[in-house]
């Protein structure tokens, strides 16, 4: 899956929770935070990323990261009321976890090695009209603007969703 779809989906996962009582820089900032966020399997660090799928999209590893971090807020009340509080803190992980399923959804044959370092087995659910754009660097050409282009009509519908929850929902 391409930044672009994981992006729009952790923008409508940031429409849906943020704080309607912010201004629009820390809005602005909100949706950055959730977009990053829904990425960071991906993130091009050294034992991490692409170069190391079977590490970076295991959700043991993950959930260990995840994990670590709550036990971090959970003593930085600071922190806490800085980010929003606890729905926050709840779509936050949402956002990151999806990531696994979205990218299960891609027919490129591989599948997601989620349960690594225990198992060698992948999650695969393949969607016949997702495909992956291929390595690094992107070539940019009609097939390139063909995924992208899915990957929009896929998922920024969701980011529409997103705010008409939040439109129409008094929880929130």
């Amino acid at each position: 899956m391409t930044t672009l779809g994981h992006s729009l989906v952790g923008s409508a996962f940031a429409s849906v929770s943020y704080s309607k009582s912010k201004k629009l820089f820390y809005r602005i900032f909100y949706f950055l935070i959730f977009i990053f966020i829904a990425n960071i399997p991906d993130l091009p660090f050294k034992f991490w990323g692409h170069s190391q799928y079977h590490i970076s999209h295991s959700i043991f590893i993950n959930l260990t990261i995840i994990i670590i971090g709550l036990v971090f807020l959970a003593f930085c009340q600071k922190c806490q009321e800085s980010i929003g509080g606890f729905k926050t803190v709840i779509f936050g992980v949402i956002t990151w976890l999806s990531h696994f399923l979205l990218d299960s959804f891609y027919n490129h044959g591989k599948g997601v090695a989620i349960f690594w370092p225990f198992s060698d087995a992948h999650l695969t659910l393949p969607i016949p009209w997702f495909e992956i754009i291929g390595g690094f660097p992107i070539k940019w050409n009609h097939h390139t603007f063909h995924v992208l282009l899915i990957e929009f009509v896929s998922y920024f519908p969701l980011v529409i969703i997103g705010f008409t929850i939040r439109k129409f929902s008094r929880k929130f």
